[in-house]
């Protein structure tokens, strides 16, 4: 079982499948994959929700199926796997750093402030908020982004990619304020 933690602490999984949903409020919390690169695999089969409404949240070295960003804290994300689902329904920063999204993940960016992915791969995202910043930095491999309403969108140094012959790899169908 995942312990909920206290403020300022650091939760370290060792290799495994954790099959359970926790949602994490505590500020200045670090989750980490003990040694996930070179022993094995951790594995969260469920749902990860990141709730803080101040400070910051930092995960590392995990593969998870579905991870949630609802509150107003930073959260930072590196080299975690997501296999089915990304929400950040919150409006604090959000970084994704060196992380793949498996072909049939779908990141949701519905909150405001900036949400930021340098390096990795990312598929399926979807921005619809009128207050949202997103950047792709860096991608290995940015596949299907789709905006509805941001405030603006920036893409650099990334290969962009469509899954579907004759669609267009970015779909703009709302209003983004500045590009």
């Amino acid at each position: 079982n995942l312990s909920a933690g206290n403020t300022g602490e650091k939760i370290v999984l060792h290799t495994g499948t954790y099959i359970e949903s926790v949602n994490f409020a505590q500020q200045n919390l670090d989750i980490v994959g003990f040694n996930s690169t070179n022993s094995g695999i951790v594995y969260i089969q469920g749902t990860l929700t990141m709730s803080a409404v101040a400070s910051s949240q930092r995960i590392k070295g995990i593969m998870l199926d579905n991870l949630i960003h609802s509150g107003a804290s930073n959260l930072y994300i590196n080299e975690c796997n997501l296999k089915t689902q990304f929400n950040k329904n919150g409006a604090g920063y959000c970084e994704i750093l060196n992380s793949e999204f498996q072909p049939t993940t779908t990141a949701n960016i519905n909150g405001v402030g900036q949400t930021a992915f340098i390096g990795g791969k990312q598929k399926n995202v979807n921005v619809n908020n009128t207050g949202a910043v997103v950047t792709v930095n860096k991608s290995d491999n940015l596949t299907d982004f789709s905006v509805v309403n941001a405030y603006a969108i920036g893409i650099i140094n990334s290969s962009v990619f469509t899954s579907t012959t004759g669609n267009n790899s970015i779909n703009v169908t709302g209003t983004v304020a500045g590009t």
